[in-house]
């Protein structure tokens, strides 16, 4: 593609995503971290704090280990919106451009800042984690950086951020529905709100990403297959706690074991994109594209057996303390 089709392609895209903007909310309409945690003005603040914490203590600590993953993966969007501001050629050039892409990209930062202060603030005031650990995590997880392996791609970042926006939803949404069985409301209506804004900004990135297909089609399949050959690389694994080089695997086997996060639903995300933007059917130019079409639309059959023979072994979980739990050792099976 010249430069020229270059510039083409992504002013139509940007035009494209100036028209779905409604895909953020207003701020007005927005909640708050402050509408879902203890209100430090009231008179009865340390009541409030003091039920909070009450109910915290339900929670078991596999659970716990992967809310926390779950904050030090959303405190880290500094890097996350760095790598997408260099997914195209000026996307917001002077910080405050009025661009379809631009406004998207500050407006899903703006969203998503939210995730990480409240899921953060509630683990502070819920006393069962040594807070400064996590901290520590967080600080170097963003000097680590983030490298996705989409090549300054707008194609392949686009179908990253749409697999990745519905692998988070599926992650808050199984942390909500493990604190509901554990009898923690507070923790589940913070994760439900945050699920929420996940699967709404999923929804803009399959838009865009269907646009793209629209555009050049040849191009965004030859995109996803090389995206998905080096498969979905998670944004947190180069989270260390400063002790725990590996302590990434150690979060990925423990919620899989705890269900809020499987291969399965690797193999689900997989199916569901292949089906949304119909890569079956549609109809390519070129024998390249075409045959990355049929790599791509056998790779969900080939996660889902991957899938199975994944759940007949039982996962191993290291017997080592975690420093964000005070060091505590994980209860195993």
């Amino acid at each position: 593609m010249s430069l020229c089709e270059m510039k083409e392609l992504y002013a139509e895209l940007d035009r494209y995503v100036k028209d779905n903007l409604n895909l953020l909310l207003a701020v007005e309409k927005c909640w708050q971290p402050s509408d879902l945690l203890p209100n430090f003005a009231a008179e009865d603040w340390l009541d409030q704090l003091k039920a909070y914490r009450e109910t915290a203590r339900n929670l078991p600590d596999d659970i716990l280990i992967t809310l926390v993953a779950n904050v030090i993966t959303e405190e880290a969007l500094p890097s996350y919106h760095s790598w997408l501001s260099r997914l195209g050629p000026g996307f917001d050039k002077s910080g405050a451009d009025q661009g379809g892409i631009a406004q998207w990209m500050r407006g899903w930062v703006a969203e998503e800042k939210r995730h990480g202060d409240v899921l953060a603030r509630y683990l502070y005031f819920s006393g069962l984690v040594d807070y400064r650990s996590i901290e520590l995590s967080i600080q170097h997880l963003i000097r680590n950086g983030f490298d996705p392996l989409t090549e300054n791609c707008i194609f392949q970042g686009f179908i990253y951020t749409s697999f990745q926006e519905r692998a988070t939803f599926i992650s808050h949404a199984g942390v909500a529905r493990e604190a509901r069985k554990h009898g923690e409301h507070n923790l589940a209506r913070i994760c439900d709100q945050v699920a929420g804004d996940e699967a709404r900004h999923e929804k803009a990135y399959e838009r865009f990403v269907g646009r793209l297909f629209e555009l050049d089609s040849d191009r965004c399949m030859l995109a996803m297959a090389s995206m998905l050959r080096k498969t979905v690389i998670m944004p947190s694994r180069m989270m260390t706690d400063g002790v725990d080089d590996n302590i990434f695997s150690l979060f990925s086997a423990i919620t899989q074991r705890n269900g809020i996060y499987t291969v399965v639903d690797y193999a689900k995300i997989m199916d569901h994109l292949v089906r949304l933007w119909k890569i079956e059917t549609q109809t390519f130019q070129t024998a390249e594209a075409r045959q990355a079409q049929e790599f791509v639309a056998r790779l969900p059959a080939r996660y889902f057996r991957m899938a199975e023979r994944a759940i007949e072994r039982p996962v191993k979980i290291p017997k080592r303390p975690i420093s964000w739990i005070h060091d505590r050792v994980v209860n195993m099976p």
